[in-house]
């Protein structure tokens, strides 16, 4: 998001960016390579939905896993690839390298590197077969290196390892590759690799294959040891000792010992999808269930004893794995379908679980028909991102509002200075302190740049350009603080906001309040001129469109008793005005310049009323006598000036004069 600021003639516009300074808080599946799903920072204890962004462009797959770059941007992949900022902005949007000429599968499980560089997994078709290629990505959206590898297109299952490693799993290969980029080793299984691996202390690889084997692997990639009869879909969840958790499907929670014993096992009745999450004090949370065809989130202990079970509503097990904070709140996303084929209506929701079994939904929703939800990373602020359909979705600390209200109007014009707006403002903050700044700022509609003006009430003691901070009590009543000329903006719709923004940036935190308006093109008095002796013409420019009004009679000099004929021609390419248009007559030697509005008629009978309300662009209208008028005895001698002029909207108020032609009634 781009800011600006307005001070008396002139423009400043910040342009906001992040520099690299520090890893990735996310980089990878479930956070660390033992995938934990463990992030050492407490979230918010209040969670607020802070933006939504659409991401359907980039169709992530149900099992999509979030990853953040060391911006703090968080990288959705699928078919596109996106890094969406932590305000919720698109930083980068980046499609695979059409000179590959090929058709991709989405990522499951990308990795972010030491540098922050976006390494994936796709599969490129060749020949008509879809040949898997590891492409990295630079953090600011530019193609780094591609790496062809063997085999055929499986799922997508990338990890980190030491030293900038990477293990990348596809169909029944593991790679090793290194940052460079080389293949240091791969590793032919006898089916396809079925979970992203998992790296323990000592540097030992976990994974699971089709055929409910799980495999471990020595660093150099030799095979330590296999088990048979480990139907799992989650990865392996390896803790700080080297114990591995699996969550196998209709059977068991099983604690495995470095060398493939089992320590402890905790028996689960129902199939999951998700990894196992570590607590702080040890214990684990799978997904799983007490009963067949049943949905639980249940937690044990670090020896295997079951702490608490909270069945879930659902209809459907979850596809992501939770994750967990240094609090140990666990955080799960899961759907339910209501309806027949092919109506069904999908609620998909995200829930918070204490650490001592608590269920609270922050979030639910109903919109459109994806699955995806969950798939979560946190970052080192504590905010909490997540899938929800076709949404990419931010969670943080809720923001108490005060009463805030803001409303704007055309107070007047000058036709020096084009029209005036005056915009109000209501704020009452009787709750509490407020570590935020208040702004009023516009935008155009469309454009994610703000503006921020000098405001001031009627009261020069009440001139400043923000409240800062709130603090309990504050109060403004309903004043007219911002007094703007429209004449430098280009004409369309805007918005007026009241917002909050962190102190001392200009970092925003929540819009409160906010009104529509709009600008209207100004009329600028141009120069005359004259199309014959009859015929005046002025050409107000319009912001770079123009309006072009002429007016003119059949003659200059009138006795009475004949018929005088106007004549009007009118063309505006120009953006609507808030004006009405009327065809006026004044004595010029009437020193109270009193108007005359004479009922007017056109040849063509539909143009009986001339006023147009409001005027829009390309309104047009060619020469037409749109007046005959049988001159009175009545009306007194003298010289005469026709007004095609504007008048403030629903009021016979002159606002400005556009076109005017002379004669003399003799």
């Amino acid at each position: 998001m781009r800011y600006g600021i307005i001070v008396l003639s002139f423009t400043l516009v910040f342009g906001m960016a992040f520099s690299a300074e520090a890893a990735s808080f996310w980089p990878m599946f479930q956070r660390d390579l033992g995938h934990t799903g463990l992030a050492p920072v407490s979230t918010p204890e209040n969670l607020q939905l802070m933006w939504e962004v659409d991401i359907a462009t980039v169709s992530p797959r149900d099992f999509s896993h979030l990853v953040m770059g060391n911006d703090g941007c968080v990288w959705a992949v699928g078919t596109k690839i996106l890094a969406v900022s932590p305000d919720g902005q698109v930083n980068v949007e980046f499609r695979f390298p059409s000179d590959l000429a090929g058709s991709f599968k989405g990522d499951l499980a990308p990795v972010v590197l030491g540098d922050g560089a976006l390494v994936v997994l796709a599969h490129v078709r060749v020949e008509g077969q879809f040949i898997p290629h590891l492409f990295a990505i630079e953090p600011w959206g530019e193609l780094r290196w591609t790496l062809p590898l063997e085999g055929r297109a499986g799922l997508s299952l990338l990890t980190l390892g030491p030293q900038g490693s990477i293990y990348a799993a596809s169909e029944n290969y593991l790679y090793k590759v290194s940052e460079e980029p080389q293949i240091q080793w791969s590793y032919q299984c006898d089916t396809e690799i079925s979970t992203v691996p998992a790296v323990a202390a000592d540097g030992s690889i976990y994974f699971g294959a089709k055929g409910d084997i799980l495999y471990c692997l020595s660093p150099e990639g030799s095979l330590n040891w296999t088990l048979e009869n480990m139907w799992l879909l989650g990865a392996p969840t390896v803790d700080a000792d080297g114990r591995v958790y699996i969550a196998t499907t209709s059977d068991a929670l099983y604690c495995l010992n470095s060398d493939g014993s089992v320590q402890w096992s905790y028996p689960n009745s129902g199939t999951s999808y998700t990894s196992p999450v570590l607590l702080p004090d040890g214990s684990v949370v799978f997904n799983g269930a007490k009963e067949m065809y049943g949905n639980s989130i249940i937690c044990v202990d670090s020896s295997g004893a079951e702490k608490w079970a909270l069945s879930i509503d659902s209809n459907q097990k979850p596809l992501a794995s939770p994750v967990a904070d240094a609090d140990g709140n666990v955080y799960i996303g899961y759907y339910l379908y209501e309806g027949e084929p092919p109506n069904y209506v999908y609620h998909r929701r995200l829930a918070r679980i204490s650490p001592t079994g608590s269920y609270e939904e922050f979030y639910v929703d109903s919109r459109g028909t994806k699955t995806n939800v969950g798939g979560f990373c946190i970052g080192g602020n504590g905010m909490l991102y997540a899938h929800n359909g076709n949404l990419l979705c931010a969670f943080g600390a809720a923001i108490e509002s005060p009463n805030l209200s803001v409303s704007t109007r055309l107070s007047s014009f000058d036709m020096d200075i084009g029209w005036l707006r005056a915009t109000s403002i209501h704020l009452a903050n009787p709750l509490s302190d407020m570590d935020a700044d208040c702004y009023i700022a516009y935008r155009r509609k469309g454009s994610e740049e703000l503006f921020f003006y000098p405001f001031w009430s009627n009261e020069p003691s009440g001139s400043a350009l923000e409240f800062r901070p709130l603090s309990a009590g504050a109060e403004f009543p309903k004043i007219e603080l911002i007094h703007t000329e429209e004449r430098t903006l280009v004409p369309g719709e805007y918005e007026y906001f009241a917002g909050l923004f962190e102190p001392g940036t200009l970092n925003p935190l929540l819009d409160i309040a906010s009104c529509e308006f709009t600008v209207y093109a100004q009329p600028i008095r141009g120069q005359s001129h004259s199309r014959s002796q009859q015929i005046a013409v002025i050409e107000p420019s319009l912001d770079e469109t123009q309006l072009m009004v002429q007016l003119w009679t059949d003659k200059h000099d009138y006795t009475a008793g004949e018929t005088l004929n106007l004549s009007l021609s009118f063309d505006n390419q120009g953006f609507g005005m808030p004006f009405d248009f009327y065809i006026a007559a004044r004595l010029d030697a009437d020193p109270t310049g009193t108007l005359f509005f004479f009922p007017t008629w056109a040849t063509d009978p539909s143009f009986s009323n001339i006023s147009f309300l409001p005027l829009v662009q390309g309104t047009l209208l060619p020469d037409l006598t749109i007046m005959h008028l049988e001159l009175p005895d009545s009306l007194p001698k003298g010289d005469y000036t026709f007004l095609a002029a504007f008048f403030v909207s629903g009021r016979f108020d002159l606002a400005s004069e556009i076109a005017e032609s002379h004669w003399t009634l003799m």
